[in-house]
């Protein structure tokens, strides 16, 4: 580190530090106490204002410079809140560039894998190789009609897949910047195997303020999700062929869970089907269902997971026995599909089974946002799935 580079962090600190003063000073005059938050990245104020306040916000804007700091005020409850961050370092700023080029390529791949269901990118990439050769050469031959089956296939599982997977992540996104938080735009994650892509996610670099915060950075992402995925799971199914188990004599193919929503809509679809009968689910209805399953894993009330944010935003200290609850569940559920065992994994030791606090704690929710929360754990009873996917010979 070089001397230039020493001073400027020395002269950084310094204004962090008169920072702190004015605004500790600003609340000693106006007779307010305040909750401090140390983060890595910012230290977080909140304060229930008192009285008539907008002469005070004036002066407290003028004395520390807007740009290094943000001011939040929202009535709760009859009382006005305010929130104020002030930066310890310059923020991050958004890799546009990184988060586009991780989205296409995750549309390749979800294309690509999703053109057989669930597979290699590689046969598609075989055909296309071929195909396109040989159109390029004026002979096009099977392989070129193959190819653009295979293409119009994963177009229509990896287009509404992704609308769903971007409305979950931009509903976090926007429940994030409503309440001032610093958050990254959605990092997307593409994967060479099974459906292209091992999700999506965004970085939140701010503390939650209070619970109902949490709250809404929570739910909005799975609400959000579940809205387009319901539609698109019911117009796939309703496009979605019947077949007969003795038209595949020995054939191994793929059968998804059936959760009680899937279970309601396959009988309003279909009707009832006989034990020899099943639906041969549309490209558009794997989107549909595979949204819908990823909706449910994330409503899981443990930690971190957006259930997690739930749960811990309705019952506080209490969403620890029920994350242990359900994290053991989870575990008794690793012997009839054993892909669990890594989601286990990662929620113990990334994820964590128990909520980070928020700066204030005791504010509780509205009884708009506990109707909320409990629709959010039935949309997880209807839409889980104890076994998602298994291997079975006909």
């Amino acid at each position: 580190m070089d001397a230039h580079e020493n001073m400027s962090q020395q002269r950084e600190r310094t204004e962090n530090y008169q920072l702190f003063q004015s605004l500790d000073q600003w609340f000693t005059a106006h007779g307010l106490s305040y909750q401090v938050h140390w983060t890595v990245r910012e230290v977080v104020f909140h304060s229930v204002l008192e009285g008539s306040e907008p002469q005070a916000l004036k002066i407290l804007k003028d004395t520390v410079p807007v740009p290094r700091t943000s001011f939040y005020v929202e009535n709760i409850d009859g009382r006005r809140h305010l929130t104020v961050r002030l930066p310890l370092a310059e923020p991050p700023r958004h890799r546009y560039g990184l988060h586009l080029a991780l989205f296409v390529i995750t549309f390749l791949t979800t294309v690509s894998c999703g053109a057989i269901y669930i597979g290699h990118p590689g046969v598609i990439l075989h055909y296309g190789i071929s195909g396109i050769s040989s159109q390029m050469a004026g002979q096009p031959n099977s392989d070129w009609y193959t190819f653009l089956y295979l293409l119009s296939n994963g177009l229509c599982f990896s287009i509404p897949f992704l609308l769903i997977l971007t409305c979950h992540e931009f509903g976090h996104f926007f429940a994030s910047r409503k309440y001032g938080l610093s958050v990254t735009l959605p990092f997307y994650i593409p994967a060479p195997i099974g459906i292209g892509t091992f999700g999506a996610m965004i970085a939140l670099r701010s503390p939650m303020v209070h619970r109902r915060c949490v709250f809404d950075v929570g739910a909005a992402g799975p609400l959000a999700g579940f809205v387009v995925a319901l539609p698109v799971f019911w117009y796939g199914l309703t496009i979605s062929p019947i077949d007969q188990f003795a038209n595949h004599p020995g054939a191994t193919y793929i059968e998804e869970g059936k959760s009680l929503l899937y279970l309601g809509m396959l009988w309003l679809t279909k009707g009832p089907l006989p034990s020899t009968h099943f639906v041969n689910l549309h490209h558009i209805a794997w989107a549909g269902w595979f949204g819908l399953f990823i909706t449910a894993l994330n409503l899981v009330p443990i930690g971190q997971l957006d259930g997690g944010h739930i749960s811990y935003a309705m019952f506080g200290r209490g969403h620890e026995r029920i994350a242990k609850l359900f994290f053991a569940m989870l575990v008794l559920m690793i012997p009839f599909w054993h892909s669990y065992i890594l989601f286990v994994l990662l929620l113990f030791f990334l994820i964590r089974l128990k909520h980070p606090p928020a700066v204030e704690e005791l504010i509780e929710l509205d009884p708009v946002r506990y109707w909320l929360g409990w629709l959010c754990f039935l949309i997880f009873f209807l839409t889980f799935v104890p076994i998602p996917l298994e291997f079975v010979t006909g």
